[in-house]
């Protein structure tokens, strides 16, 4: 892209910088948090999730300070390369042993563990705790009912055999349509919100996309999973519907710019929170699937973003509401728990 002066060169690579950045979340945020406890998965990814805003925030400030588009595409390509180096961390990197006991992979299971105890070797126990995981047995490896893994299955038909995960999986997918249309949507409103200064406006919304994605985790641990949802919901909702009834001509800059962070706020706590929820409701045996399959649905919904950003106001808006608001009744679709012997993995 750097060298690129063709417009279609430009957009074919735009698509496969997408195809990789897509996979790399899909995959790399759901193996990050398989390795953490469940109880502090809820934090570590919302922050996972804030990080993600982070370069937004870094390409305005660069764009601000040099106007040059070539910096933008060199700091990309020193990222990407810094990414193609983290990459080779993936053949010290062991398989999720979360993912192992949810296809019943015991022993490759507690060989995982056992790595894992030995490396951290917390207060100087590593070897001691190896031991006794290498002598140990899981509860439903002693069971003589257990069900064998049908390996041949593919993850999409294992995804979408099982009533609870097909229901939760197409409930997310409408939740996280929802959310990424909103998201597009309010970026581009920003071209009525002060359009001579689009870096400035793009800096401030980020702010609140960073504080809506950290505090998704924690309202899940104090609230829950579907009251932290409904929340974030809520205020996107309220932001959207004012937004609505806002004329850009009339108001003030500064009320524009209040509306646009709340309904910004809204959405990147119920997007950081939908992530954070599917991956503890969905078996771990086929989440990265069920991740793949909600970005999928999302992305196809951001496309038709600009074409209702560009209808006369307030039309735009009062879409993104209706949209929502039904959206939220698959929040109360969602069923609590999906997973069975996540306790004995725990211990």
């Amino acid at each position: 892209m750097i060298f690129s002066q063709n417009f279609w060169l430009t957009a074919f690579c735009l698509f496969v910088n997408g195809l990789n950045i897509t996979c790399r979340w899909a995959v790399g945020s759901i193996l990050l948090l398989e390795f953490l406890p469940a109880k502090t998965q809820s934090i570590v990814g919302g922050v996972l999730q804030a990080g993600g805003a982070m370069p937004l925030v870094i390409g305005t400030i660069i764009s601000m300070t040099t106007h040059n588009t070539k910096w933008i595409l060199v700091t990309l390509l020193i990222v990407n390369f810094i990414g193609l180096i983290c990459l080779l961390g993936f053949k010290i990197v062991p398989e999720s042993p979360a993912y192992l006991y949810s296809t019943k992979n015991y022993e490759a299971c507690r060989e995982v563990l056992c790595k894992i105890a030995v490396t951290n070797n917390h207060e100087g126990n590593g070897e001691k705790l190896a031991q006794i995981i290498k002598k140990s047995k899981f509860e439903e490896e002693l069971s003589p009912t257990e069900e064998v893994v049908d390996q041949s299955k593919s993850k999409l038909s294992e995804l979408f055999s099982d009533s609870t995960s097909r229901r939760n999986t197409i409930s997310l997918c409408l939740i996280m349509g929802s959310l990424i249309f909103a998201y597009y949507l309010i970026s581009l409103s920003l071209k009525y919100l002060n359009p001579e200064n689009i870096y400035m406006n793009s800096f401030m919304t980020s702010g609140s996309e960073i504080a809506g994605k950290l505090l998704a985790g924690p309202l899940c641990i104090c609230a829950g999973k579907k009251p932290m949802l409904f929340t974030s919901f809520g205020i996107t909702i309220v932001g959207v519907i004012l937004l609505a009834a806002n004329d850009p001509e009339q108001s003030t800059e500064l009320k524009t710019s209040i509306l646009m962070n709340l309904a910004r706020f809204g959405a990147s706590m119920a997007i950081s929170g939908s992530s954070i929820v599917m991956i503890m409701i969905i078996k771990t045996s086929v989440v990265s699937t069920a991740m793949g399959v909600c970005i999928f649905f999302a992305s196809s919904t951001s496309l038709f973003a600009p074409i209702v950003a560009e209808m006369q106001l307030p039309m735009p808006m009062v879409i993104l509401s209706c949209f929502l608001c039904v959206s939220t009744v698959a929040v109360g679709l969602l069923k609590e728990e999906t997973k069975e012997g996540d306790e004995n993995y725990e211990k």
